[in-house]
């Protein structure tokens, strides 16, 4: 018997497999993220502020150069339940600044190092080229004093922002830095340095795409093993997040990450940008082993030229149409109008708003969690509720009115124009397969209704359904189908239209087929 209770204790200890874990139930939450290294005191006091309302924050430090201050700061915070994500060791994936002379010195005879500078103690890594991926461009053009020029007219929307471009006859990649409307030829590290005249148009080849330069696993591993040590030191926990850094660099494809900091390292999700769209967490992945690693967060942001009312609505959306949400902050105050005072007084505003409405908050690594390792219960009820706007903008939460559609909140109806629309991007939260669908329309004798449904599936092309109605002039009558979700979905678009004469809408239903 006592043996009998030991082997039930230590089986108790074991994790469980994502098959094993309890489902979550409802909406998954959002998350808020703070990005770079900031004063001690703001990390500290944004900390204090989540905690006064019982939630926890995400912050992405850079951990190569930690001072005493910040690493103390840092311990505290994760302490008391805040996580601390990976956000490279220099926040760059092709460059790190060695701490002292021993450390370049060992790190200089490394395989991975391109070059090293011995001057600022920086080491600047290898990559690896894909030059014959479709999506390169080839064109003509000329480097003339350090600037491209002479380029074709069809190039100037590709050239518009801070690009790669190939020289096949040097099998040079160099980094194009636009300033005042010009284009500036650095190297792909982004060195200013003396770049040779091409003395006329050469063959070039723009790398729009992220894929056409990726870093070598062996760099990979050398950064997470930095960071890990860097994290030690300090005193914080292993990191379990990876954050992409932003900037001048071509971004790394979330298979690579998957495979060396996932399964090497142990991180639990990241923030890659190829293969992700703007919108990203979902719950039910058909592919969650790479979808943990594409967390792409939400930038509207009051230091990001949004403000609090936006966030909240886009709060308010998200929670509407079950879709789970990472909002990211780079706490850049000189932006925000009041200063640091008002971006805290902001925060606690929102976070007061969000307890009111008792939308759960979670840290990064707790959403990867529950969106990728457990299964998902079903929503009894997919469709939002028209009487519902937690934020009062006046618009019933997750839907957009077009072409002149109103809304009346206190009796849950909208009225539709000839033209008009009642619409919602990505609603999430539904099991593929058949869906039940219903919705109540009102209008002349003759007039039509229809509904429209676009599904977004992941790694595929959209696919579509129409359902018309023609309304026979009874007053409210019921409007009811089947529809299919097909395979590899995470959203659909919904779309209600009076394409001929007006009508009104109310109590729209879609439940999943083994709920209906």
């Amino acid at each position: 018997m006592k043996i009998s209770l030991v082997l039930l204790g230590l089986l108790s200890l074991l994790p469980l497999s994502a098959a094993d874990r309890p489902p979550v139930p409802g909406y998954a939450g959002i998350c808020f993220r703070f990005d770079d290294n900031q004063p001690p005191r703001h990390w500290k006091e944004m900390a204090a502020l989540f905690e006064k309302h019982g939630y926890r924050l995400s912050l992405a430090v850079v951990s190569q150069d930690l001072n005493e201050e910040r690493k103390a700061v840092l311990r505290e915070i994760a302490g008391r339940g805040h996580t601390i994500l990976d956000h490279l060791p220099n926040h760059a994936v092709y460059h790190l600044r060695a701490r002292n002379r021993t450390e370049f010195d060992a790190y200089a005879k490394l395989p991975i190092v391109d070059h090293a500078d011995p001057k600022s103690r920086t080491l600047f890594f290898k990559y690896e080229l894909h030059a014959n991926l479709p999506g390169n461009k080839p064109f003509r053009a000329e480097i003339r004093n350090g600037e491209l020029v002479n380029y074709p007219k069809s190039m100037r929307t590709h050239l518009g922002y801070t690009r790669k471009i190939l020289l096949p006859s040097t099998g040079k990649v160099y980094g194009i830095l636009i300033r005042e409307n010009r284009k500036l030829v650095h190297s792909f590290w982004w060195e200013t340095i003396d770049i040779p005249d091409t003395n006329g148009p050469v063959d070039m080849i723009l790398l729009p795409f992220n894929t056409a330069i990726q870093p070598p696993d062996a760099l990979l591993r050398f950064l997470a093993e930095r960071t890990r040590e860097n994290f030690r030191s300090a005193g914080l926990p292993p990191p379990r997040t990876w954050v992409q850094p932003g900037g001048w660099e071509c971004f790394v494809e979330p298979d690579r990450i998957a495979k060396i900091y996932g399964k090497e390292f142990g991180y639990l999700c990241g923030t890659c940008v190829p293969r992700s769209t703007a919108q990203t967490c979902f719950p039910n992945e058909p592919d969650p082993a790479i979808q943990r690693f594409c967390m792409r967060p939400d930038y509207t942001s009051p230091d990001n030229r949004g403000t609090f009312a936006q966030m909240k609505k886009r709060i308010a959306d998200a929670v509407a149409r079950h879709v789970p949400k990472v909002f990211l902050s780079h706490m850049q105050i000189r932006r925000v109008p009041g200063g640091w005072e008002a971006f805290l007084k902001g925060y606690d505003d929102l976070l007061a708003w969000i307890r009111q409405n008792n939308i759960p908050v979670r840290t990064h690594e707790q959403l990867a969690e529950m969106l990728y390792d457990r299964p998902f219960l079903p929503f009894d009820e997919l469709m939002p509720s028209l009487s519902i706007d937690r934020d009062g903008d006046g618009i019933p939460d997750g839907y957009e009115l077009k072409n002149g559609a109103v809304a009346d909140l206190r009796t849950g109806t909208v009225s539709l124009p000839a033209g008009g629309r009642l619409q919602i991007t990505d609603l999430g939260g539904a099991e593929r397969g058949p869906a039940q669908f219903a919705f109540e329309a009102a209008g002349n004798a003759g007039a039509i209704a229809v509904l429209d449904v676009q599904y977004i599936i992941r790694n595929g092309k959209p696919r579509s359904e129409r359902k018309k109605f023609q309304l026979k002039g009874n007053g409210w009558e019921k409007c009811s189908g089947t529809l299919t979700l097909p395979p590899g979905t995470v959203s659909l678009h919904y779309t209600l239209s009076a394409p001929g004469a007006p009508i009104e809408i109310r109590s729209p239903e879609l439940k999943s087929g083994t709920r209906s």
